[in-house]
């Protein structure tokens, strides 16, 4: 019974070395608000540390990682968040570059086809405005 219980313990030990401790779930879209603009997971300064201990209080008291999230952009804003949430404005600020990217190419892909098609097209020449006036004349030679 003691070595099961031994074992079990090792066993838990071992295991919590290893996995992640339980404050860094749900802060991987946080970022610290010390002004470092790193990931709170990875911030070593007092304010990343005093969040992660709000984070493992609030854990402990049930409250999911979204509240939590949600806690801290009403606390500090959405300068918190590692990526703007994809609504209101900001999906607007996610759509808009692709938006652009496909009109842009659109439009050069316009342009460099009415280039070609300038380019292929005949353009008249000097010989060719000779040849209408020596036709002219002719013409008028004639009547």
């Amino acid at each position: 019974m003691r070595l099961r219980v031994a074992v079990t313990f090792v066993l838990f030990l071992w295991a919590s070395y290893l996995l992640p401790p339980v404050a860094a779930q749900g802060i991987e879209e946080l970022i610290c608000p010390c002004g470092c603009t790193m990931a709170l997971n990875s911030c070593e300064c007092v304010t990343a540390e005093e969040m992660q201990g709000v984070i493992q209080e609030r854990l402990d008291q049930g409250q999911s990682s979204p509240q939590i999230v949600r806690y801290f952009v009403d606390l500090y804003g959405e300068r918190v968040l590692a990526a703007p949430p994809k609504q209101g404005f900001n999906l607007t600020v996610w759509v808009l570059p692709f938006i652009l990217l496909a009109l842009g190419g659109g439009g050069v892909a316009l342009l460099l086809r009415r280039w070609v098609v300038e380019a292929e097209a005949p353009q008249p020449g000097p010989s060719d405005e000779y040849e209408a006036r020596v036709e002219q004349e002719l013409r008028e030679w004639d009547s």
